[in-house]
């Protein structure tokens, strides 16, 4: 193993904001792959697509639609479901917006990038 900081700040997968985790890469991880985190000057890292704290404080107001596609944003980037991989794109909608009865654990929903845009979220996003 190359004599490299291996210990990273977890970062938030969907706002890109740190995490209160250190996280140690490397134990498990190839050769190829720690020489890819030493060469890496970021001091932050996504391990997960858990939420920080406050994410998850916007994500309790409502239903998460989460903009997703069926292939890999970025090289290695795992599934969140089966077959599932987020843009990082994401708007939290109230329950009460919702015509049909949504049940009261489902607390997202996964949507294409074209389904979003004929919701009008990304014209949204822009006000």
């Amino acid at each position: 193993m190359r004599d490299c900081d291996v210990v990273k700040m977890s970062k938030c997968f969907w706002c890109n904001g740190e995490k209160d985790e250190l996280i140690l890469l490397g134990n498990k991880a190839t050769r190829k792959e720690q020489n890819e985190w030493c060469d890496n000057k970021s001091m932050s890292v996504i391990v997960s697509y858990e939420p920080c704290e406050k994410c998850k404080e916007e994500f309790d107001k409502g239903i998460q639609l989460i903009e997703a596609q069926d292939d890999p944003v970025t090289p290695k980037q795992p599934e969140i479901s089966e077959g599932v991989y987020p843009t990082g794109r994401f708007w939290v909608i109230k329950r009460e917006a919702f015509t049909d009865d949504i049940p009261e654990e489902q607390t997202f929903m996964f949507i294409k990038e074209e389904t979003a845009k004929e919701m009008g979220l990304y014209e949204a996003e822009s006000v």
